[in-house]
């Protein structure tokens, strides 16, 4: 009789651990995108999506880990640069039909697969608190081989929108950002995960998933609060959100954008957009708004860089 209650008490811890590890694993081991076998994209080509002038990138995160991405160049000497991040289980290749708009608008365009997704290295994805290092990596890297144009933006959708929000703050060498479709807290929209897709109910299991998460892979999963991280952003930003939006609530992004104290934030809401279907949505409004803030904050750069050369060239004089 006691030998049949411990064996039942060790199936039931047994059966806890597989699902608390389970759940850990869907947090910070994201499906691998394969974009070969896609069947919405129409070519992993650049030349494909009129971009004729592109190189491979690779660079080493401070940690180690392999990080596989592009340099897309317009045909023309590009304004600036745009970092573009893509969402969760999702690659660079996924990323082409929106960097067109951005390279035919004459910036160049970085992009690459973050850390334990698409062709990069690693092992997790910690929702910003490794990977903002990387972006910093990256920044390093492509500035000392092209130090041209210095004018820097990031753009981010889902994940790649949280991690920017981030990534703001911390790297003071992007002059603005374009946050679509973010997560306003990591704990929130797991518990949001777990119920909708996994009839989960309870916060304190969600909660549980992200402690194991966070141990297995080294970072506080709870201290991934776009929302909170957005009060220090200095830079314009301009935040984008479907309002039909069932995988992230509009109102993460609204917090986000609610939080920004820079006077020169933008609210862009989508009414009928969901997760992915923002620009099918909107139409060509969608990326002729994006490129128009672009190019306002380019103007700003340009003008404030042509009044220090004017200040540097007088001061020598003297």
């Amino acid at each position: 009789m006691l030998s049949e209650w411990i064996i039942g008490i060790a199936a039931v811890i047994l059966a806890v651990t597989a699902v608390l590890w389970w759940g850990a694993s869907q947090i910070i081991r994201p499906r691998r995108a394969n974009p070969e076998q896609s069947s919405w994209l129409p070519s992993t080509d650049p030349r494909a999506y009129g971009i004729d002038r592109w190189k491979p990138l690779q660079v080493f995160t401070t940690d180690g880990v392999q990080l596989q991405g592009w340099i897309l160049y317009p045909e023309v000497p590009p304004k600036g640069k745009v970092l573009l991040l893509h969402g969760i289980s999702s690659c660079k290749e996924y990323m082409l039909p929106v960097a067109r708009h951005f390279v035919k608008a004459g910036f160049a365009v970085v992009s690459f697969d973050a850390r334990a997704q698409g062709e990069s290295g690693g092992r997790y994805c910690t929702y910003g608190a490794k990977e903002v290092e990387d972006i910093r990596c990256i920044l390093n890297v492509v500035s000392q081989n092209d130090p041209t144009a210095e004018f820097w933006a990031v753009v981010g959708h889902s994940l790649g929108g949280a991690i920017a929000v981030q990534a703001l703050v911390r790297e003071r060498r992007f002059h603005c950002g374009i946050i679509v479709g973010a997560f306003a807290s990591l704990p929130e929209i797991v518990a949001h995960y777990c119920r909708r897709y996994y009839y989960l109910p309870f916060r304190r299991v969600s909660d549980l998933f992200l402690w194991l998460a966070g141990k297995r892979a080294g970072f506080d999963p709870f201290a991934i609060v776009p929302e909170r991280t957005a009060r220090s952003i200095q830079q314009p930003v301009m935040v984008i959100h479907g309002e039909a939006d069932e995988d992230i609530p509009v109102e993460h992004g609204w917090r986000i954008y609610q939080a920004l104290p820079s006077p020169q934030k933008v609210w862009y809401g989508i009414p009928g957009g969901g997760h992915f279907s923002l620009e099918s949505v909107a139409g060509p409004e969608y990326f002729v708004r994006q490129i128009n803030f672009l190019h306002q904050q380019w103007d700003h750069w340009r003008n404030g860089m042509l009044v220090s050369a004017q200040t540097d060239t007088g001061s020598q004089r003297c």
